[in-house]
């Protein structure tokens, strides 16, 4: 799996969700995670799972925590990145 790659895909993922608003992405605290395939730069299928959670508070920031693996060894232990979504944002 190449690394620069997987990178690149987590921020673009997260990235995503960080110019969603506060209450698009409370909607999806206690959701089943996201998955879907996506196509890297090196024209390698990976899978992207995203999961959004309480930080710490019910109805407080959101974590969401996007995780991209390529479906061999590497999905035992995943490339995984996180963002917090503040309330007041």
């Amino acid at each position: 799996m190449n690394t620069d790659v997987v990178r690149n895909l987590l921020s673009e993922q997260l990235g995503r969700y960080g110019a969603m608003s506060y209450s698009e992405i409370k909607s999806l605290v206690g959701a089943p995670p996201g998955t879907r395939k996506v196509v890297g730069a090196d024209n390698k299928a990976y899978q992207v799972e995203v999961n959004a959670f309480w930080d710490s508070q019910k109805d407080e920031d959101i974590r969401v925590v996007c995780s991209i693996d390529d479906g061999g060894i590497r999905a035992l232990k995943p490339h995984s990145d996180s963002i917090i979504k503040k309330k007041d944002a």
